[in-house]
């Protein structure tokens, strides 16, 4: 392929938020270094724009395009929860060691900008017990980028993205799981009490957040974080209803809300503050029932 004068890297490109963006790069005209485990895989579905890449090639590769093309900013969303292992060595190498090897090559190669993506779960006034190991990873590498922005010129921003869902997403995320118990009938699926308060907010807009800030980067501070969110918030309970009685219109509720515990402190209450982002020129098309609505269209 040939690049642009002007290109980004990305990284998790191959996961749920990463396809989605990739499709949406391309629609914009902006060529992509995508970094992935599987680079193979990848290149058998490749995109026109996109060049796939190793973690263990991205230097070479961006030594080598910097002799005809630009990198204008680094997109982070790859991201280690901890789920499938306990080794703290591997959270930290995901969550802090290799997006600072990307901080670094932004910083050589004289990046505009650095877009890391965080959640909800890393706010510093939530004690979530659940996932640990993410949370203080992730509150580390924020650390880094600020102290990064101030010494270097480039503008580091942490995208806090709150609860995203949507088409593609992985079998195991938590509203993948309710539509496949849904698909299947199951007549009871066991839910704490449901009152804990999420801002649900489509993958589509988080996209375009991502774009719109990118769009705008000489206007990015040195450092800040935009709130992704549509800035209103829904019980779990009334989110999981809708999409039953969406899905399965007229059935009983499939729901036993009340059957599992809490978590210990768990976050009860998590809508974002977008009104930065706005100012910026962005806002969410979908609140959460059309969001529903879209997400079952393309399932």
């Amino acid at each position: 392929m040939t690049f642009l004068k002007e290109y980004v890297i990305v990284s998790g490109a191959s996961g749920f938020i990463g396809k989605h963006l990739l499709e949406a790069l391309k629609k914009s005209g902006i060529s992509v270094v995508a970094i992935t485990r599987d680079v193979i895989k990848n290149n058998s579905n490749a995109l026109a724009n996109v060049r796939w890449c190793s973690w263990d090639n991205i230097e070479l590769l961006v030594e080598e395009l910097s002799i005809d093309s630009a990198l204008i900013g680094i997109i982070h969303l790859a991201t280690e929860y901890g789920h499938k292992t306990s080794s703290l060595i591997n959270i930290e190498d995901a969550n802090v060691i290799k997006p600072l090897k990307l901080l670094d090559l932004a910083i050589k190669y004289r990046a505009d900008i650095f877009l890391n993506t965080d959640s909800f779960f890393a706010k510093k006034d939530f004690n979530y017990q659940h996932m640990r190991p993410y949370i203080i990873t992730k509150r580390h590498f924020d650390e880094i980028g600020h102290y990064y922005a101030n010494m270097h010129d480039i503008s580091f921003v942490n995208m806090r993205l709150e609860h995203v869902y949507g088409p593609g997403d992985g079998e195991n995320k938590f509203i993948p799981y309710i539509i496949d118990c849904l698909n299947k009938k199951q007549s009871c699926v066991k839910c704490t009490t449901g009152e804990q308060i999420r801002d649900f907010i489509f993958v589509d807009d988080v996209v375009n957040a991502y774009l719109t800030i990118l769009e705008n980067r000489k206007e990015v501070p040195s450092y800040t974080e935009y709130q992704v969110g549509t800035g209103a918030g829904v019980s779990l309970k009334d989110f999981l209803v809708y999409l039953q009685n969406t899905m399965m219109p007229g059935s009983s509720s499939i729901f036993e809300f009340g059957a599992i515990e809490q978590r210990d402190n768990e976050i009860m209450f998590s809508v974002e503050n977008n009104k930065n982002l706005k100012a910026m020129g962005w806002k969410p098309n979908f609140d959460y029932k059309k969001g529903i609505e879209e997400l079952l269209k393309r399932l």
